[in-house]
């Protein structure tokens, strides 16, 4: 494919993607929903499994006071629990909380059924190939930053 229309299909790319998203998830109930993006982030990281503040703040690149702030949004809303580290007092271990592993369940069941109900009207071909092309994208994503350590429960 020549240069112009790779730059072409680059910047479909951009535009299509995040309306796809949209379409896909619109409607869909989501308990999570008044969290920001970057506390949802955040809160998908420490699903992961146990972490740290510190983890957290090098993984997202934001400031430790940053991190601090929304475990203490998330502490609050009941998603998560913070324990300290029992290697370590100095160091908060944070875990999703049952509400909270219950509530991201929902949500996720919520956006798969939205999902299916709008690519049952995708033609099969269709489907496929999106599923052949995302993957191929999908393959070829960096490894999300991971934390030095994770911690144990």
């Amino acid at each position: 494919m020549d240069t112009d229309k790779l730059r072409e299909a680059a910047i479909r790319l951009e535009q299509l993607i995040p309306l796809s998203l949209r379409a896909l998830f619109h409607g869909a109930e989501d308990p999570l929903g008044w969290l920001s993006v970057s506390q949802i982030r955040i809160f998908r990281s420490i699903e992961g499994g146990p972490v740290s503040a510190s983890d957290l703040a090098e993984i997202h690149g934001l400031t430790l006071g940053a991190i601090s702030q929304h475990m203490t949004r998330l502490q609050a809303a009941g998603l998560i629990d913070i324990e300290p580290d029992p290697n370590d007092r100095r160091v908060r271990i944070l875990t999703v909380s049952a509400e909270g592993k219950a509530l991201s369940e929902r949500r996720a069941a919520a956006r798969q059924a939205a999902a299916e109900k709008l690519l049952r009207v995708m033609p099969e071909d269709q489907l496929l190939a999106l599923l052949d092309g995302l993957t191929f994208l999908a393959e070829r994503a960096p490894a999300p930053m991971e934390p030095r350590r994770r911690h144990q429960a």
